[in-house]
C-alpha cells in the first residue's frame, strides 16, 4: 500500500454514517440475529443454553429491552462461572456485560454503564472475538454520554486479545482522543 492509499479500516471510519445508515445497520442486525433467541429458548440442556446466550442477549439487546436483556446477562454468568475453560466463556462474559452495561445506562447509570464495559473485555478472548473482534454498542453509547476514558481503557482491554484489530483500535482511539466518535462500522451492533 502506497503512503497516498487507504486502508478498509480508514475509509470505513472516514465519514460517520447518515441517521438512516444507522438505521439500515441496526435492522441488518436484528436480521442476523432474529432466529438466536428462537434457538435459545429451544435450547434443551444447560450446555445447548450456554452455547446460544450470547446471540440471544444480542437480539434482545438491540431491539431495546434492556431489562431482558439484562436477565439473560445474569444468566449467562452464572452459566459461565463453570465453564472457565470453554471456547464460548469470552463470548458469554463479552455479552453479559454488555448488556448489563447497556441496561444500566438506560436507567442513567452511566458509572455502572462503564463497569462494565470494562468488565466485557477483561478475559482471554475467543476465536470469536480474537478475529472478528468485541462489540462497541455500549462504548458507543457511553461516547455519546461523554464518557471517553472508559472506552479509551476498554480499547486497551481489547487489544490484549484482539490482535488482529491492531489497525481498528488505533483508528479509534485517535478519533476518541480527538473529541469525535467513531462509526464502528461492522462492529457497532455486535
Amino acid at each position: 500500500m502506497h503512503d497516498d492509499e487507504l486502508s478498509f479500516q480508514e475509509i470505513a471510519e472516514s465519514e460517520p454514517l447518515a441517521t438512516a445508515q444507522e438505521a439500515e445497520l441496526l435492522a441488518l442486525a436484528l436480521k442476523h440475529e432474529a432466529a438466536a433467541l428462537d434457538e435459545y429458548t429451544r435450547a434443551g440442556t444447560e450446555e445447548d443454553e450456554f452455547y446460544a446466550i450470547p446471540k440471544a442477549m444480542r437480539a434482545v439487546y438491540l431491539s431495546g429491552d434492556y431489562v431482558r436483556a439484562s436477565q439473560l446477562a445474569d444468566r449467562a454468568l452464572e452459566l459461565a462461572c463453570s465453564r472457565t475453560g470453554d471456547w464460548n466463556y469470552a463470548n458469554a462474559v463479552h455479552a453479559a456485560y454488555t448488556a448489563k452495561g447497556l441496561a444500566a445506562l438506560a436507567a442513567g447509570d452511566p458509572a455502572q454503564a462503564e463497569r462494565h464495559l470494562l468488565s466485557s473485555a477483561r478475559h482471554n478472548g475467543s476465536p470469536q472475538l480474537n478475529s472478528f473482534g468485541p462489540s462497541m454498542h455500549l462504548a458507543r453509547e457511553l461516547l455519546r454520554h461523554g464518557r471517553n476514558e472508559s472506552v479509551l481503557s476498554y480499547f486497551e482491554l481489547c487489544g490484549l486479545f484482539w490482535s488482529s484489530g491492531t489497525e481498528w483500535l488505533s483508528i479509534w482511539d485517535r478519533k476518541v482522543r480527538a473529541g469525535d466518535i467513531p462509526v464502528f462500522f461492522m462492529h457497532a451492533f455486535r
